[in-house]
């Protein structure tokens, strides 16, 4: 058997030059698993209804943290507005208790739902930021922090759940709207004001929104007076402590309807929702850590510890000055409606005079005193004085040996309209301390008022508990129409009124600590 030589082949030629090789372009496709991970997190999908309430509470919770903590601080000083912390909690249950069956054929539109949510958030939360500046007593007594935080839930939910499911939702948001501060704190306010009303009143939005959360079975009104009847006797066995009285019941009875809820409540479909990439949710987050980053924080709560002690009988002390007469006082019923237990609103009429000669300063003493700090909270600004047309509310700072350091500043709008029988044209300083009466600390807020009619010194706004007109009618209606005139008191008659209010203020301050 004979073999062949094999013969040699001729070396291969070398592969053509290619040009793009000097340019610098991809001479590979691009990894698959680049486009494999960005398909995953802009690929839109069903997401659980824990992932969707944590998503739009939670961003909300996140974005307005600092307004929480302070929320937190007053219900450890017990103050009325407590129940706003329980606010999202109540929400989620009648969320729950929204019917979960279908409505017949869905259409999703998700590039809709944003733009909505863009432009009502943005749209309300610019017009609360404009007025509420203008409204000071007004803005402070309904609580306007809070409001843009209830906006950015709204606009959160119509991202997550649709703008349809969200229109669905309006017994939610007719609870939310119930809830609106000047109504709660009115309430109680009617009912008595005491621990055991606003307590109260706490625990009835809690039975109601139990009651909303299984209305859709047989045991929704016996829930909810179950949870009535427990609450209030919790409230009852707590009433010398407000700050425990206003928390410990309704999170209680809370935490257990949601549980129970949970547990034994038909599970809602989420087929019918808008389906979300995990790009949008992460956006959402990405947009509160903004708002956490840049948002204006809340104004400090004065803490007990801050305010300075001052003598029990220091309008004995104010009356034994010389040249200095005080008044008997005025005491107002509502002082217990609006101040709680032991609460009281008092008036004195002062005369100081200057010289000893016959001229003499007209002022008026009001003293309000509360036995929690956290009635300060809700009931601040001068609201008793001027809502609609707002006064104007400053910070004076000086220098004296007393332990206040600052006084508040307010003054009636110089361009309020005025008839010879409305209100006068006032001007007014502020300071706060705390005193023992009965073996028991309370606090005081003081206003000295005097007017800057000179030939009217007795021409000064009275204390006025608040209402309904007073701190929400009014003021919008003024912030809508605002028929504003120039005021004729001029600076050559308020110069010497205001130096001199504010030097018998620090007089006074100076007394009431014992540094005469």
């Amino acid at each position: 058997m004979t073999t062949r030589p094999v013969r040699a082949q001729p070396p291969s030629a070398p592969p053509p030059y290619d040009i793009t090789e000097r340019v610098g372009a991809p001479t590979r496709p691009p990894s698959p698993g680049w486009r494999s991970v960005a398909r995953r997190l802009t690929r839109p999908r069903d997401m659980p209804l824990a992932v969707r309430y944590f998503t739009a509470v939670g961003s909300s919770v996140l974005a307005f943290a600092p307004i929480l903590v302070t929320y937190i601080e007053q219900a450890t000083l017990g103050s009325p507005g407590t129940y706003l912390l329980f606010m999202p909690f109540w929400g989620l249950l009648i969320v729950l208790g929204l019917d979960p069956r279908s409505h017949g054929r869905e259409i999703n539109d998700s590039e809709f739902d944003r733009i909505v949510a863009v432009v009502i958030g943005a749209g309300l939360i610019t017009a609360v930021s404009l007025a509420a500046p203008r409204l000071p007593a007004a803005a402070a007594f309904w609580h306007a922090e809070v409001i843009p935080l209830l906006i950015w839930v709204f606009a959160a939910s119509i991202v997550i759940f649709g703008i349809r499911r969200v229109v669905r939702d309006y017994v939610v948001w007719l609870f939310l709207l119930a809830c609106f501060p000047p109504n709660i704190l009115l309430f109680a306010q009617m009912l008595g004001g005491t621990t055991l009303a606003v307590g109260a009143v706490t625990i009835i939005l809690g039975a109601i929104a139990t009651g909303l959360a299984f209305r859709h079975s047989a045991v929704a009104i016996p829930a909810a007076l179950t949870y009535a009847g427990a609450g209030i006797a919790m409230v009852f066995a707590l009433r010398e402590h407000p700050a425990l009285a206003y928390t410990v019941p309704a999170a209680i009875l809370t935490a257990v309807v949601i549980v129970v809820r949970i547990r034994v409540g038909p599970h809602q479909a989420t087929g019918s929702l808008p389906r979300h990439s995990i790009v949008t949710i992460t956006a959402g987050w990405a947009a509160a850590l903004l708002v956490l980053a840049f948002a204006p924080r809340p104004l400090p709560l004065i803490a007990p510890s801050d305010l300075p002690l001052a003598q029990s009988n220091w309008v004995d002390e104010i009356s034994d000055l010389p040249m200095m007469l005080v008044s008997n006082p005025i005491t107002y019923s509502w002082g217990p409606r609006v101040l709680g237990d032991g609460g009281s609103v008092q008036r004195y009429r002062i005369t100081a005079r200057t010289t000893a000669s016959h001229d003499s300063q007209i002022a008026f003493l009001d003293v309000f005193t509360s036995r929690d700090l956290g009635r300060f909270a809700d009931y601040r600004r001068g609201v008793w004085y001027a809502a609609a047309p707002p006064a104007v509310w400053t910070a004076y700072q000086a220098t004296t040996d007393a332990h206040i350091t600052t006084l508040g500043e307010m003054r009636a709008a110089t361009e309020a309209v005025r008839t010879p029988d409305d209100d006068s044209l006032w001007t007014a300083r502020q300071w706060g301390w705390k005193v023992q009466v009965d073996n028991r600390i309370c606090f005081q807020g003081i206003y000295l008022l005097a007017s800057l009619d000179t030939h009217r010194p007795d021409a000064v706004t009275a204390p006025q508990p608040p209402s309904y007109r007073s701190v929400v009618v009014a003021p919008i209606t003024w912030l809508i129409t605002d028929r504003s005139t120039p005021g004729d008191i001029g600076p050559a008659i308020a110069g010497p009124v205001e130096e001199s209010l504010t030097a018998l203020a620090w007089r006074l301050v100076r007394t009431g600590e014992g540094q005469r």
